[in-house]
């Protein structure tokens, strides 16, 4: 199967998204079911307060973010699918 590249540049886009976010939002707030949504960032991010800021964070931040691209990947195929019926 053939990588799309603009599925993976959605899938991207839409991690990157998913990490600002999940460093500003998940992080702080008491909801489990934002913690939950924004999981590998708000575990980071908790982990990093409890222990403090190091390289090891950074590495698991990068970790995050590839993971959830391979996750939203299949959200830009989607879209990209949509996109290619509606033209």
């Amino acid at each position: 199967m053939k990588i799309r590249n603009s599925a993976l540049k959605i899938a991207i886009l839409v991690s990157i998204l998913h990490c600002l976010l999940g460093n500003l939002i998940g992080a702080r707030s008491d909801n489990s079911f934002v913690q939950v949504v924004f999981l590998p960032y708000s575990l980071i991010a908790g982990m990093s307060n409890f222990a403090g800021w190091d390289s090891l964070s950074l590495i698991l931040e990068l970790a995050g973010l590839i993971l959830m691209t391979l996750l939203f990947y299949p959200l830009g195929l989607l879209i990209e699918k949509d996109k290619d019926l509606n033209e």
